[in-house]
């Protein structure tokens, strides 16, 4: 999993077909970000039901998207969405490394944040959980991603020396 064209993006995301794959990214999730599905589509996942491996998943720190952007076109839509989310935030202890995003196919399927955080309510969730779905969880996606870029085995932040603050220098003389 440490192809070279993986170091040229700063995130990654994935969509998985089975659990064994979710067994994978438990043991050895360093190189992914995001599992990402369609929470409105037809067929169910196989992988949802596995509560054990999304909990270990998430505790590595591999965040799933819930995309809602289809749940805006028709009710049949909506309520495999309603299914599939309720079914992942009891699988992921309420919503823990869950985020929402549009998903958009068309412009008109885009939500401001606020939007997108009441959708938590109809899930199952109170409305401060649903703010963390949309800032929270995605800031510590992307912080991630930089400590996995920028840092050697995640101890060792690796800076030019133009950036190290020089003892004659003021602090804000030196950035």
């Amino acid at each position: 999993m440490t192809h070279p064209k993986i170091k040229l993006f700063d995130l990654v995301a994935i969509r998985i077909s089975d659990v064994d794959f979710l067994t994978t990214l438990a043991r050895k999730g360093d190189v992914v970000d995001i599992v990402t599905f369609d929470p409105c589509d037809a067929q169910r996942q196989s992988w949802m039901c596995a509560s054990k491996q999304i909990q270990a998943v998430a505790a590595e720190g591999i965040a799933f998207e819930l995309t809602y952007g289809n749940a805006l076109n028709d009710s049949a839509n909506r309520r495999m969405f309603f299914a599939s989310s309720r079914l992942l935030m009891e699988n992921t202890q309420k919503g823990r490394n869950v985020f929402l995003s549009s998903g958009a196919t068309h412009i008109i399927q885009i939500r401001g944040p606020y939007d997108a955080a009441n959708i938590s309510c109809l899930i199952g969730l109170d409305s401060y959980k649903g703010i963390h779905l949309v800032s929270n969880t995605p800031k510590n996606i992307l912080l991630r991603s930089q400590a996995r870029h920028f840092t050697i085995k995640g101890a060792i932040n690796v800076a030019d020396l133009e950036h190290v603050p020089h003892r004659d220098k003021t602090s804000v003389e030196a950035l």
